[in-house]
């Protein structure tokens, strides 16, 4: 059985999509079918993420990522990935307080 991605996105909209377009064009390479993974996709409010963010508000900033990712895991997600860069500046203790495994895109790349 196929694992369900969990994206947290709304941190742009334009790396959401880009992030879903990615996951499923990579999946059709390798596997030539339309049977693309489940994907659910918590959008948080990017004028309120960016605010806290600009504001230093780090544990209100910090709490809102865990809530979207706590929301991803409710509605079934396996692991998740954040679409975006700027959270990955709180990825461990993001990580520490969530239970969903989240892949960091800022390990993955390096």
């Amino acid at each position: 059985m196929k694992k369900v991605i969990g994206i947290l996105g709304g941190i742009s909209s334009a790396s959401t999509i880009q992030y879903y377009r990615k996951l499923t064009e990579l999946y059709y390479e390798r596997h030539r079918d339309y049977y693309y993974p489940e994907i659910i996709i918590r959008s948080l409010d990017f004028q309120y993420f960016t605010d806290l963010e600009n504001e230093h508000k780090t544990e209100e900033y910090i709490d809102y990522i865990v809530r979207g990712l706590v929301s991803l895991e409710k509605a079934g997600a396996d692991f998740a990935i954040m679409a975006a860069n700027s959270p990955h500046s709180v990825f461990d203790e993001v990580a520490r307080r969530v239970r969903l495994p989240l892949l960091s895109i800022v390990r993955t790349a390096a």
